[in-house]
């Protein structure tokens, strides 16, 4: 298949001038040349251009690529194209991806022999950064965004001395495939890319994105990260999200790729609406602001008796505890193999109102068989010597604010309703939800990965639930499920309801007796009580009619224990939403259908994060 293309084609960001307006094109190694006649292209091709008239600037670079006959492996996803001068921008010499010299040892890991020998992928910062262009070409109808950019490598401390130079990208746990962030600057083009790039985030302007290769995970399934940055967000918190495209290097395929929002203060700032600026920590290095308030409160935990009410309290001013246990169920539930001492992401709004609040990043070391019956409590990170002490043994940052925590008998609630929460009644971690993610993505990446492994929806999601629950109560950390609902003697957490509907409100483990609330408040009293101003016996009172829209909280009383709570909305015709009346003072908000995200179109909740919330 040949085109003419009336465009102009160069293979560099090289410019020169020769008196004339003119575009210039190369087809060959130059850098340019003067635009005569409209160029045949016989293959996929990048075509690279610019205007220029002796005396007066230069144009910008404009680059397309025209990809021709791509194969339905192609074409299944979106395109990143990256092209960018080879030698100076991307391979040897100077660009990103140059090794020169040295060798790998016996860990892997690369070392030089001679005083000259260099490798560019092992160092950080914007003297590392090069010019590129990024195209994201949508193939069903050529669809998508151009803009120049800076590159830079990606990738951890222990993968950057361990990249390879080599052309074959393909293939299991393949060294030469590299991970990359762009940055979008004035010095390249716009100083942000304002493109809806990712069909599940809620904000459509980026400073910076991140393309992952999947080093702990580039074979099958290769979705483990996305997959739970996404359950993390069904969960109710701000998290990033991707997705899956495949990618070009000055038009030679190397492979499908995973890009991504990155934690930025840019991306809070979208999320929250705010101008404030943030403190963003991660397990190496401070991103944004500094990491003063996240020292002082981790030295308040470790320093303060959190039996206390009063140090609780002040701790629970400056860090969300509902969204670090959230976060914690999410890691426990994976058996992330490289936590909790690496891979995590902590931010805040630095205003009176900002909490810390932790995001799922780099979890793709996760749900592997040999962990099934393994948890972060008591193991993990697995390259330790010991096999690693998890939250309780480990000296750490993720593991001082859980040990700090777990003394405090309202925390271990808090725990055990955030368990109910979302591993019962269609929550987010539920074995339905986890596999219908699963398959999602798995749909997605059917052309690139059509034999993908299916282990983690054919046995680790079927039986980790169980295994989850006895963890959690081996660790004091969950007691028993709360009641269930059901409307007119059929199963129902929440949504809509007619009026003189029957509420019955069921035991399922004939644990106790069961307590419930009809005005959005907590049966149960900080203390641990009844809270008798509220809350009504259910074997006293028997079902409910709902005659009006209601926030129902229950929960069962076994002697002075607790389960977890169960609480939703029962929305009755046409009535007004509510408002919680649970001492947080937030709004009930219609939960987003659950294929874009959160719980089905008829459920609710309160749980919506913002900076003064817990």
């Amino acid at each position: 298949m040949e085109i003419e293309c009336n465009w102009f084609l160069f293979k560099s960001d090289y410019r020169t001038f020769n008196g004339n307006f003119h575009l210039i094109a190369a087809i060959s190694e130059t850098n340019g040349g003067k635009y005569q006649q409209p160029i045949v292209i016989h293959d996929t091709t990048c075509v690279r251009g610019a205007a220029f008239k002796e005396d007066w600037l230069s144009s910008p670079v404009v680059t397309h690529t025209y990809m021709i006959n791509a194969s339905p492996r192609v074409t299944s996803l979106p395109v990143f194209s990256i092209v960018g001068d080879e030698g100076k921008s991307l391979y040897e010499p100077d660009g990103v991806m140059a090794i020169v010299g040295g060798h790998y040892g016996s860990d892997g890991a690369w070392v030089p022999d001679e005083p000259n020998d260099y490798n560019h992928p092992i160092h950080r910062g914007i003297k590392y950064e090069r010019p590129v262009s990024l195209e994201m070409i949508h193939p069903l109808d050529n669809s998508g965004v151009q803009e120049n950019c800076g590159i830079r490598v990606h990738g951890s401390e222990y993968h950057r001395p361990r990249y390879h130079r080599g052309e074959d990208w393909m293939g299991c746990w393949n060294k030469n495939k590299f991970s990359f962030k762009f940055y979008f600057r004035s010095d390249y083009g716009m100083n942000r890319l304002i493109y809806p790039l990712f069909p599940l985030a809620t904000v459509d302007r980026y400073r910076s994105v991140v393309l992952r290769g999947g080093h702990n995970d580039s074979c099958n399934p290769f979705i483990i990260d996305e997959l739970y940055r996404r359950l993390h967000k069904d969960m109710g918190a701000v998290e990033t999200t991707g997705r899956f495209v495949n990618v070009f290097i000055n038009g030679e395929y190397k492979g499908y790729f995973n890009p991504c929002e990155r934690v930025d203060e840019e991306f809070l700032q979208a999320w929250y609406d705010t101008d404030s600026k943030w403190d963003i920590i991660t397990h190496r290095t401070v991103r944004d602001g500094d990491r003063t308030a996240w020292d002082h409160m981790l030295d308040y935990a470790r320093n303060h008796d959190m039996t206390k009410p009063a140090h609780y309290q002040e701790l629970g001013r400056r860090l969300d505890i509902r969204a670090f246990i959230d976060y914690l169920l999410v890691q426990l539930y994976s058996a992330n193999w490289d936590w909790p001492l690496n891979n995590w992401i902590v931010a805040r709004e630095r205003s009176d109102a900002g909490k810390f609040r932790l995001f799922v990043w780099d979890i793709e070391g996760s749900m592997e068989r040999q962990y099934l019956y393994t948890f972060g409590f008591d193991h993990c990170p697995s390259w330790m010597s010991d096999g690693g002490r998890g939250l309780d043994g480990e000296s750490g940052t993720i593991p001082w604010l859980y040990q700090a925590l777990k003394v405090n008998l309202e925390f271990r609630q808090l725990f055990a309703d955030r368990f109910q929460k979302h591993f019962y009644n269609e929550g987010a971690l539920t074995e339905a939800r986890i596999t219908q993610r699963f398959l999602e993505l798995q749909d997605e990446l059917s052309a690139v990965i059509p034999l993908m492994n299916t282990y983690t929806i054919d046995t680790w999601v079927p039986q980790r639930w169980s295994l989850m629950k006895d963890a959690c109560i081996q660790e004091d950390m969950f007691t028993f499920v709360g009641p269930e609902f059901y409307i007119n003697d059929v199963y129902q957490q929440g949504g809509y309801v007619s009026s003189n509907d029957i509420l019955t409100l069921i035991d399922t483990e004939g644990a106790g007796r069961i307590w419930y609330t009809l005005d959005g408040t907590d049966p149960r009293l900080p203390s641990g009580g009844i809270n008798t101003d509220h809350a009504k016996d259910y074997e006293i009172t028997g079902p409910v009619i709902l005659t009006e829209s209601k926030v129902i909280k229950a929960r069962i009383l076994s002697g002075n224990t607790w389960s977890g709570l169960n609480d939703t909305l029962f929305a009755v015709g046409d009535d007004p939403w509510p408002t919680a009346a649970d001492g947080t003072g937030a709004a009930l908000h219609k939960q987003v259908p659950f294929n874009t995200y959160g719980n089905d179109v008829a459920h609710w909740h309160a749980d919506t994060p913002s900076p003064g919330s817990e």
